[in-house]
Order: C-alpha cells, then structure tokens, then sequence
C-alpha cells in the first residue's frame, strides 16, 4: 500500500462535497492476519470511489489513511467529528467506549463480528447498544445470542489484488517435491490448551502417511508470519523421521500465502475454532483443494475432515493426492460491494 506522509504536520482531512463519510476502524498489516488482510483489501479497493468517502483508522498504529496519505491520528482528532458512519473490525472490548462515543457524536455504527466466539456475553449486549448495524461473516454453529440480533450475512472475503514473490531459496527448495501441502496461522494461540491453528494435526496426519509409505515426494509447509512457533514446532517434529523424500518445513516469516497457495496440491486449515476464513476462500477462488475441519460452517466446495481426527486428515489429504474429490468451482460474489450498498443505505 502506497501511503504518503502530508506535506504539512497541520494536515487534516479534507471532507469534499457532501457525499457520505465513512470510517472504518481495524488494522492493517503488519502483522498478517485474516481481517486486517481483509480491511486492507477492501479499502485499497474502494478508497477511490466516486460514491461516498472510506478513512481508515488503524487503531494499533494509531494512524488515519485518508486521500493516498496517512497523518498520526492525533493531528485529525476533529476532523473525525464530519464523519457520518462508523464501521468497527475489533475484537477487543475497547470497541465498546469506541461506539458509544460514536453515539454521543450521532454517528451511525456498523460492527462486523468476525469469529463464531462471545467471550462475554452481557459485554457483547452492551456493546449492541450502540451499533446499528451488525454484520455476520458466517451465521452458522455461531452462538444463538448473536444471532437473536437483527444482521446483515457478508463474507469477509476479497480477492487480491497484488501479489509478491516468494523468496527465491524457498521456491527453489518446492521444485524438488511432486505434492506441496500448505498451511499457516496468524501466530501460536491455545484454545483450551490445544494449538488453534492445528499445526499438531496436520504434522500428525502428514507423518502417519509418511510412515506407511503411502506418499513421496511430498513437503508439507507450515507458514507462520509471526515466527512465534518455531520452538513449538520443534518439538512437533522431534519424532518425525524424513522418508520418500517427504520433509515438513516451516516458514517463519511472513510470505504472499496466496502465491505458495498457486504452488499448492492442496492447503489445510485444522483450525479448533474459526470464522469465515480468508485462507479457505481464496483457495476455493483459486481452484486449489482445501482440507478443513468441521469445527464451523465451511463453504461449498471445501473437504471437510472431522475436527481433532488426525486419521481422518490423513484420509482427506491421501484422497486429494489420488485424486478422488470432485473439483468444486467457485462462485465469485463481490462481497465487498455488498458492504458498500449497506453504507450507503444511511445516505442523507
């Protein structure tokens, strides 16, 4: 993303005409992660448009993109006050003193909740309090106190739009295996003490088809863009025995997933807990098979192995390397003008 710093330290944003303004308050990357991939994503895509005005606040950074130029939040404090919607990507609880300043304002307030999980669930009513609209990127095994609010159902998903090159070490280190399996996480995060990004299950499931020499030539390729797995991982493959060259490799540094996606027999996400995973649609969008569990709904066209069954992961992945799934074409939905049509619906 190209930004430019202002020229003047008194920068402030510039509110032309009198269309809608919108601010959408997240996280941009870095670090990797599905949303703020997603806030990127769409905001490069409409930043320019003719139809209404998008500001993006990066809460983390403590910065506003605005125009092709991005300013320390502090130096266009006030400018926020002409704003007309908000539209909040947090999962932490400072997104509630967040709306309910945007309500003292008179702001409208849209909350996409992006995982099927309520911490709390009297903070999550409060919170409602203030939000106009809800938007829901999976409405399926979510807790059914969300879903007794009114919402609007749009994926969190956009295509890329760019693309960057994977190291040339790590290309050249693929070309020497038939089958690239691949799978990644944000960083290492326990759920109830178990991996939730399910780097155990695939190595299990990886190994058990290794050992009963039922593949070759096969690398399974962990990506972990935070480098906070490496020990864990470690210690996962103490006992993994390379064989028919087959190896497992991990990745700790960021990387374009999408471009060793294209590279992929297939990906895996064995994920404990999810939502509407980018990882899963822009496999399905780019034709590669995806091997998920059935911890939530997953889209049409993903291979679904049942959650914390390592065996049954190495079944799926064994029945992709044979060949004997039914290819599954992606329907392309523009999920993004989806949610554009929303702000628009509080136009003036």
């Amino acid at each position: 993303m190209l930004f430019k710093k202002p020229k003047s330290l008194l920068f402030n944003l510039v509110i032309k005409g009198t269309y809608l303004k919108v601010l959408i308050i997240g996280a941009l990357p870095p670090p990797i992660g599905g949303v703020a991939i997603h806030i990127k994503r769409f905001f490069e895509k409409f930043k320019n448009t003719n139809e209404l005005q998008l500001i993006l606040f990066d809460i983390k950074k403590m910065e506003i993109y605005y125009d092709n130029q991005f300013v320390k939040a502090w130096l266009s404090i006030f400018s926020l006050l002409h704003i007309d919607v908000v539209h909040i990507h947090l999962s932490s609880n400072i997104k509630i003193p967040i709306a309910f300043l945007c309500k003292l304002f008179r702001k409208k307030v849209i909350y996409t909740h992006h995982n099927i999980r309520i911490k709390n669930i009297f903070i999550f009513k409060v919170f409602m309090l203030f939000v106009d609209k809800l938007i829901l990127v999976n409405d399926k095994n979510i807790s059914k106190y969300i879903k007794n609010y009114k919402y609007e159902l749009i994926p969190a998903f956009l295509p890329s739009i760019e693309k960057t090159i994977l190291p040339n070490l790590l290309v050249e280190k693929l070309k020497n295996y038939k089958n690239i399996i691949s799978t990644n996480c944000f960083r290492l995060t326990f759920v109830n003490k178990k991996d939730l990004y399910g780097f155990d299950l695939c190595i299990d499931a990886f190994s058990r088809l290794v050992k009963t020499d039922k593949i070759k030539n096969t690398i399974l390729v962990l990506v972990d863009p935070s480098g906070t797995t490496t020990e864990y991982v470690r210690n996962l493959c103490a006992s993994f025995e390379d064989k028919n060259n087959c190896h497992i490799h991990l990745v700790n540094y960021a990387i374009d997933f999408n471009e060793l996606t294209k590279l992929s027999r297939m990906v895996l996400r064995a994920t404990r807990s999810d939502g509407d995973s980018l990882t899963i649609r822009e496999s399905l969008y780019l034709n590669i098979p995806i091997i998920a569990s059935d911890v939530t709904y997953r889209p049409d066209g993903t291979i679904i192995f049942r959650h914390e069954d390592s065996k049954d992961l190495s079944d799926k992945i064994l029945d992709v390397i044979e060949e004997r799934n039914d290819k599954h074409e992606y329907t392309n939905i523009d999920y993004g003008e989806e949610v554009m049509m929303l702000y628009k619906k509080f136009e003036k």
